[in-house]
């Protein structure tokens, strides 16, 4: 049997990585829902949906590249540039592959978020760890 965390580390050693901008937006998940675009969560504001073992005071997401033009303008029009509560994060569509709606708002997929939980330092990697626990444990019995 292959172990998950052994694949889960070279995923995360041969990723692409994301483009990424902070911003400041007041009420970033509202501000997000509606525009109307395509995103999925991740990190802290995904976890705290899937699992809720993390605090979440950031609200990263990803976009469609083709999408960062009216994204751009929606940051002009509502946010501040530069350090803030929110991440925009640009990178091939992958990781828009078996997005998840809960309860009106689309994360990216259990495996993707694992790796961008990986990504990040302290809590973040043990709410990931916890995640591989829960979803890919297998009974030896």
């Amino acid at each position: 049997m292959t172990d998950p965390e052994e694949l889960y580390q070279h995923w995360l050693e041969t990723r692409i990585e994301p483009n990424t901008l902070r911003v400041s937006f007041q009420q970033p998940l509202s501000q997000i829902r509606n525009t109307g675009l395509e995103y999925a969560l991740t990190t802290c504001e995904a976890e705290q949906i899937h699992q809720g073992f993390l605090f979440d005071s950031s609200t990263d997401f990803y976009v469609q590249e083709d999408d960062i033009p009216m994204w751009l303008d929606i940051i002009e029009e509502n946010g501040l540039i530069g350090g803030g509560n929110t991440e925009f994060r640009a990178t091939d569509e992958h990781v828009f592959y078996n997005a998840q709606t809960v309860n009106d708002v689309t994360t990216v997929s259990i495996p993707q978020l694992i790796i961008d939980l990986l990504d990040e330092d302290g809590p973040a990697v043990e709410a990931a760890n916890r995640l591989i626990e829960t979803h890919h444990t297998v009974n030896d019995e």
